[in-house]
């Protein structure tokens, strides 16, 4: 039956039961459900094409189910139910169109998402590795902007212990793997439409399998197998947090420009 407002009844029972939804009601919903998980993900046409097509899976669902004696709305909950999660439909969908849109072979043999990853964090760790060698080679001798000097601080610390020699090479050597996994992260977000943590965790293995292979080939020097272990801590759950949240901000923005187009 219908909700209703009775004045005169107790507060518990003043809305009385809702009607269940029907079949067509419960396919509607889905679908909608379905539809929104894609927005700012993938274009409108793509959208609509994959509405169409899970509503013409559901239908040949929903008519199996009835040939076999149930009733519509009974046949339409299990159709759904055997269909899939719509957020895990739609992902699947958008991950399967994004990776159709690369050409390159590249792309078919490693996935576009993960490439598209790996391009972004290999050349962080490229930039990174840079600046090392930079550090190693070209010394520059500044003096500290800090109360004690080179020597003095030498004293206190210990000696393999790489001191910088200046705040810029202080930021470039200490600050950059801090800052690098979140902005490397948050690119491969916003160009990754679904997934992109995932994408991260992929492309960050090898690249901190090779770190930790050129850190075990300099030993007795502890300085590569000890940045393996930190982008292994830090860079891999970083950048797929990083990841993850710039994918629905970027979804997000998507959207409204969609809106007001």
């Amino acid at each position: 039956m219908k909700t209703r407002l009775d004045e005169s009844a107790e507060p518990w029972t003043v809305f009385e039961t809702l009607e269940p939804p029907t079949a067509d009601e419960l396919t509607e919903d889905y679908l909608d459900r379905l539809a929104a998980r894609m927005v700012g993900r993938i274009p409108a046409r793509e959208r609509l094409r994959l509405k169409d097509e899970a509503c013409f899976h559901l239908e040949r669902l929903v008519a199996q189910y009835q040939v076999e004696g149930q009733d519509a709305r009974s046949a339409t909950e299990k159709a759904i139910h055997r269909y899939g999660p719509p957020a895990q439909i739609a992902d699947e969908f958008i991950e399967a169109w994004f990776e159709a849109q690369g050409e390159p072979r590249l792309y078919r043999r490693f996935g576009r998402a993960n490439f598209t990853a790996f391009v972004f964090l290999g050349a962080a760790q490229l930039l990174y590795v840079v600046l090392l060698q930079v550090r190693v080679f070209l010394p520059n001798g500044a003096a500290y902007a800090l109360p004690l000097s080179p020597g003095a601080a030498r004293q206190l610390l210990p000696d393999p212990l790489p001191l910088p020699q200046s705040v810029l090479e202080l930021l470039s050597l200490y600050g950059y793997p801090i800052v690098a996994p979140i902005v490397a992260g948050w690119f491969v977000g916003v160009a990754v439409p679904v997934r992109a943590e995932r994408a991260v965790t992929n492309a960050l293995m090898p690249i901190v399998l090779y770190s930790f292979v050129m850190g075990v080939l300099t030993l007795p020097q502890t300085a590569g197998v000890l940045f393996a272990l930190f982008q292994l801590a830090y860079w891999l759950p970083v950048g797929a947090l990083a990841a993850w949240l710039a994918n629905y901000v970027a979804a997000g923005r998507r959207a409204r420009r969609e809106e007001l187009a």
